[in-house]
């Protein structure tokens, strides 16, 4: 779906927050300000269903770690060009829902996998934040996201965090990148990266990690080609990419620096008419498509 073809969309210096995707520039981008009520938007994923739906999800409160942190989920109406204002999909008393990822199974369901952890409230101390508290919960929609179910726990070991959606390798087999957090004085400087692999569809998951990789966080992994993956993480150079079978094996491998490597957030990109999503301001929303061109990296 190319977001820039309707000819209806607006020039604007600064897209208002109504949701409507407008021209913001001479470039040929267009920004979308999605409406939300939230003080603090953090965090977001993008899913462009295999309808051309778009969803995107994040999660919003006052601030993170809160209980009033739910995770958030808004849909594009390609005819309109429009965003839907936010609507919270969770919503938990006593923990703060996070770092939302959108994957579509191939049986047409929506997944959203999160992080819940327990939130700041008396009785519970708090060293330097509380994501060793944290499991890896899961809602699913079965209509294109406009309803969802109630939240299930996926990976219920204590610690366990996560920021990217679940992946399908060439082969079938299912990948979730996470890491693990604990509870001591390194302040998250002890996190273990770790991948989960699926053979049956997320009813079953084996943990692998990686070795000399503590103090990594937010790893990413992609299936480059057959047989071939690659796992970077946010706090230092790729971890390594093999073509051995992940279920057995998974070791730092050799690193050949490209142009595209220096990053901050791990994010795979596969596709040029790809919207990408982030936050100029933690206040607001935004979504941003590129006509089909080469972007290369950018600074800031």
């Amino acid at each position: 779906m190319n977001l820039l073809a309707n000819e209806r969309l607006e020039h604007v210096s600064e897209p208002p927050a109504d949701g409507r995707l407008r021209y913001f520039d001479d470039s040929g981008n267009a920004a979308a300000v999605i409406p939300t009520d939230r003080r603090s938007n953090h965090a977001p994923s993008v899913l462009a269903l295999r309808d051309g739906t778009l969803l995107a999800a994040w999660f919003g409160g006052s601030d993170e770690g809160n209980k009033d942190i739910d995770v958030l989920v808004s849909r594009f109406d390609s005819n309109a060009a429009t965003w839907s204002a936010s609507a919270a999909v969770t919503h938990d008393e006593i923990r703060s829902d996070q770092n939302p990822g959108l994957f579509e199974a191939p049986d047409g369901q929506i997944w959203l996998v999160y992080t819940s952890q327990l939130s700041r409230q008396s009785g519970v101390p708090e060293t330097f934040n509380l994501q060793h508290t944290s499991v890896v919960k899961v809602i699913r929609s079965a209509d294109g996201g406009k309803n969802w179910s109630q939240p299930q726990t996926l990976f219920d070991r204590q610690g366990t965090f996560c920021r990217q959606p679940i992946q399908v390798l060439s082969d079938g087999r299912w990948v979730h990148p996470q890491w693990l957090c604990f509870d001591d004085d390194s302040k998250n400087g002890s996190d273990q990266p770790v991948l989960q692999i699926s053979e049956d569809e997320g009813s079953t998951w084996h943990q692998i990690e990686f070795p000399d990789a503590s103090g990594r966080s937010t790893p990413m992994s992609s299936s480059l080609s057959p047989g071939a993956w690659c796992v970077c993480s946010a706090r230092a150079s790729p971890i390594g990419s093999t073509s051995a079978d992940p279920k057995t094996e998974a070791r730092p491998g050799p690193f050949q620096r490209q142009p595209m490597c220096r990053i901050t957030t791990p994010v795979s990109v596969h596709s040029f008419c790809l919207p990408a999503c982030w936050l100029w301001s933690r206040t607001s929303t935004r979504s941003l498509t590129s006509p089909p061109r080469w972007c290369g990296p950018m600074s800031g």
